[in-house]
């Protein structure tokens, strides 16, 4: 399914979770999903509507969603807001260059930085705003899932008592990765975290 093609929204959450879980339908093995951020609440929400081996959640969005965590993030990273007045002004170079200290680790390269971010784009409108509806989320322990989370201590965005509730309402093995921000699967730390996450599918036998 081609997620364009859902509700005339070319990225609605709605329309990407309804393609992957039909691109997920189609393995013989239920495959392990690795996602971040709002990708992580979009494979909390699919727990129980498609078989999935193991989720492994990087600085996941917590399952009840965006709406609580927002006041908290915009007086801890006010450089949010200038990512948001970018994003509506349609200047989103500058808003993603505005977000870097809240995005990226320290020890990344400006140079890093600004590839990465050059490549960057915002999740529309409605998917944001998706974001912020709570909806009903499965534990991933009441179906014998296993799950991973991984929290970087630098995050900004996502904060280490978010991933932590995280954790407890799938009953996941939590991990902290020091030294990491929001992006902790790009930069010169993406290397130990997938080493994390491999040592994690090997101990769960996947």
């Amino acid at each position: 399914m081609d997620p364009r093609k859902n509700n005339n929204d070319p990225i609605s959450a709605s329309a990407c979770g309804d393609a992957v879980n039909d691109a997920l339908a189609r393995f013989e093995t239920p495959p392990v999903v690795i996602a971040h951020s709002l990708g992580a609440l979009l494979a909390q929400r699919l727990l129980g509507q498609v078989k999935i081996s193991g989720p492994v959640m990087l600085a996941p969005v917590p399952p009840e969603g965006m709406l609580f965590i927002t006041s908290a993030l915009f007086a801890s990273a006010p450089a949010v807001w200038v990512g948001l007045w970018g994003f509506l002004s349609g200047e989103t170079k500058g808003a993603f260059s505005a977000m870097a200290d809240v995005l990226f680790s320290k020890d990344t390269s400006p140079a890093d930085r600004g590839r990465h971010a050059s490549k960057m784009v915002f999740e529309s409108a409605r998917t944001i705003l998706e974001a912020y509806i709570p909806m009903p989320v499965l534990p991933a322990f009441s179906i014998g899932v296993p799950t991973l989370v991984i929290a970087g201590a630098e995050d900004a965005l996502i904060s280490s008592l978010a991933s932590v509730r995280t954790a407890i309402y799938h009953g996941s093995e939590y991990q902290w990765e020091d030294e990491l921000g929001h992006l902790l699967q790009i930069g010169p730390g993406a290397s130990r975290v997938a080493d994390s996450v491999i040592a994690w599918l090997d101990r769960s036998g996947l």
